[in-house]
């Protein structure tokens, strides 16, 4: 770097001086300075690095600028001064050690007073008078400071917002023309288009700014022109699904009038009887899927509107409840709720013996309607949990908010913090679900235990794509597809707990949970058995996993498996059973050896496929669906030949079975010996 002492400063070299000769000057002037406005530079005679200049040089040149003009009476020439006077009080205001008073000026007032004097008039005129304050501003000027006293009529407030706008400018530029720091809204946009002729940075930031305000809002109502389609899908599914359960309770009462009437004796009566039960377990797994269902479309709304994509004032105020709400700031405390009975999970409930699985103590024991749970005071965790389940008894109940309620009969501090839930990513896992303990033979008392499944005890941290996905899956399959025969089953299920379990936001997360669905072999001895196990980590990582379906075959395992992980005992009456029971069990009957045709009209091909699946699942040879419209209003199983009658009768049965209770039996010469067609339809 050069020696100061060796080069004079420009503040030295203006200060005292008075206005510049000429316009010609203070231009020249103004451009030597400016070749100076870079970081640094080098000088190319003695090699040393010169220094950007600081404060002082750039105040002295404006002191000169605003005092030339009184010697400037073209207006061209004025504004072009006015110009460069604004360049460099936006340059000064900018520096790191600008004077924080320091406010924009205007040219001083034309004088012709102090207009140079030419060399032909010089003996005749007098020496010029000294510049007078103009009667509208005072200033003071001088190499240190700067300061200008507007008058009443003065543009303060414009040259403010000048400097302001320059400022701004400036950061955007040198923050690499980040989009934080454009200008925001119409009205202060065109404010600062005024100033852009002044400043080439201000007319480059408005200039940024409208287009970032266009991207905005383009983007702003693509966004809520998708959300408002999505919410108006989902809204149309969620109201066909109501029509469609409305119609099938209007056929059930229709139904049980019919069966009303046609009790004649007792033996009619217990038939009639048992047809009802089936009736009811099939609507119950019908409002299964729907409930399914609209549980995974309000999982996808809560995720929207957890992620600010979707408001709650976008909601319909009937889904604010169910989307909006979480956990509740702090839970109920209050006395013991009247759910909260003395009963408990019956070990007994099969007529053999399958207590709640146990380790090493301590542990705490928490006894409710239907379940039990055994939690674990370090991870104030459940370790396992144990549920008894009728589904001759079972009541579809309507689906309440989420609302977590502590058990007061026990110590807070063993109990799950409600806090662990407060992440988007994180749901409320429940072990035992609602639907598994909302049976019995009073529907008001079966309602009341659906709050008891969100006690605290019975809830664990599980990943929102694992809660209202697999586990969800699997929970609906136990209710349903678990040896179906059984009317009552016993589900035991927890998480795999570690020390080395992954914390994701605070939370220690379990790796996996586990659920065992036991029954009776209806019509043999011994067992029915299901045991999963599922992760809800990638293989190997610390990363959640995937959304994936529940597939049996996937993820089943033996209990001995979930003893060895878990360290629980099961008992020796799960212990020694294997998978193979569920094979055993209920073997299909075999059925005729007939070819069945599958005809449908008025229902969806998913639905007609379940049920020609189930059909193969008994032993049917089924040759696929076709939809046509000549199955509308049929509900028919035709045979051809007199050999095929019986045949026919049996797969009308097995129909009747699985919930076409319509169904009648018909002959028709134009089907080939061998043959079975079935027509059905809504």
């Amino acid at each position: 770097m050069s020696n100061p002492a060796s080069h004079p400063s420009e503040a030295q070299t203006h200060a005292g001086e008075g206005p510049y000769p000429s316009f010609s000057a203070l231009r020249d002037a103004h451009l030597a300075l400016r070749k100076r406005c870079s970081p640094q530079r080098i000088d190319p005679v003695s090699a040393s690095i010169e220094e950007r200049p600081d404060a002082e040089t750039i105040r002295a040149l404006v002191a000169r600028v605003r005092a030339t003009g009184t010697i400037l009476d073209d207006p061209d020439e004025r504004r072009a001064a006015q110009g460069i006077l604004d360049h460099w009080c936006i340059e000064l205001v900018s520096l790191p050690k600008a004077a924080a008073d320091f406010l924009p000026m205007l040219l001083a007032p034309y004088d012709a007073a102090t207009r140079p004097i030419s060399q032909t008039d010089s003996a005749s005129v007098a020496t010029p008078k000294t510049p007078t304050a103009a009667p509208h501003a005072t200033f003071e000027i001088n190499a240190k400071s700067i300061v200008a006293l507007p008058a009443e009529n003065a543009p303060e407030a414009r040259s403010r917002q000048l400097v302001r706008l320059a400022a701004a400018a400036r950061l955007w530029r040198d923050s690499g023309k980040q989009d934080g720091y454009l200008l925001w809204g119409d009205k202060e946009i065109e404010a600062a288009a005024q100033h852009a002729p002044l400043d080439p940075d201000i007319a480059a930031l408005v200039e940024a700014s409208r287009k970032g305000s266009t991207r905005y809002l383009r983007m702003k109502y693509g966004f809520l022109s998708g959300v408002t389609v999505t919410l108006v899908v989902i809204l149309g599914f969620a109201l066909w699904k109501w029509w469609d359960a409305s119609a099938a309770l209007d056929r059930l009462s229709a139904e049980t009038r019919e069966l009303s009437a046609a009790q004649v004796d007792l033996d009619k009566a217990l038939a009639d009887e048992s047809l009802a039960r089936n009736t009811v377990r099939t609507n119950a797994e019908s409002a299964d899927q729907v409930q399914h269902r609209l549980d995974l479309a309000l999982a996808t709304l809560r995720t929207l509107h957890v992620g600010g994509r979707l408001p709650e004032a976008d909601l319909p105020k009937e889904l604010v409840p169910f989307v909006a709400a979480r956990v509740t700031a702090s839970v109920q405390e209050p006395s013991v709720p009247a759910a909260l009975s003395p009963a408990q999970y019956d070990a007994q409930f099969l007529d053999a013996w399958l207590p709640l699985p146990g380790a090493a103590p301590p542990h705490v024991r928490a006894d409710f309607t239907h379940f039990s749970v055994a939690l674990d005071p370090n991870r104030r965790l459940a370790v396992a949990a144990a549920s008894n389940l009728d589904r001759d008894k079972r009541l579809v109940l309507p689906r309440r908010s989420i609302s977590l309620v502590s058990d007061p009969r026990i110590p807070a501090g063993v109990q799950p913090d409600p806090a662990w839930f407060r992440s988007p990513q994180i749901d409320i896992g429940h072990l035992v679900s609602r639907r598994e303990i909302s049976w019995g033979d009073d529907p008001a008392a079966a309602e009341n235990l659906i709050g008891i499944a969100n006690a605290l005890p019975n809830v664990a941290p599980q990943f929102d794509v694992f809660n209202s996905g697999v586990w969800a899956d699997l929970e609906n399959w136990v209710l349903t597809e678990h040896n179906r025969a059984a009317a009552r089953v016993s589900v035991l299920t927890g998480p795999v707990l570690t020390a080395n379990d992954p914390v994701i936001e605070g939370v220690s997360m379990p790796r996996s949970f586990w659920k065992v669905a036991v029954s009776r072999n209806v019509g043999g001895p011994g067992l029915v058995i299901d045991a999963f196990l599922v992760s809800q980590f990638k293989d190997g990582g610390n990363q959640k996993a995937e959304r994936v379906a529940f597939e049996p075959a996937r993820f089943r395992v033996t209990v001995s498996e979930i003893e060895r992980r878990t360290g629980l005992d099961f008992g020796a009456t799960l212990r020694g059973a294997t998978n193979e029971a569920q094979d055993n069990a209920s073997p299909a009957p075999k059925r005729p050896p007939v070819t069945v045709l599958f005809r449908f009209a008025g229902i969806k091909r998913e639905d007609a496929t379940a049920l020609s699946d189930r059909l193969k699942a008994l032993d049917w040879k089924i040759l696929g669906e076709e939809r046509t419209g000549a199955a509308a209003n049929q509900m028919e199983v035709r045979y051809g030949q007199d050999a095929d009658a019986k045949a026919a009768e049996k797969l009308a049965e097995d129909l009747k079975s699985l919930g076409l209770k319509k169904i009648a039996v018909k002959n028709n010469l134009n089907i080939n010996g061998g043959v079975l067609e079935v027509w059905v339809s809504r």
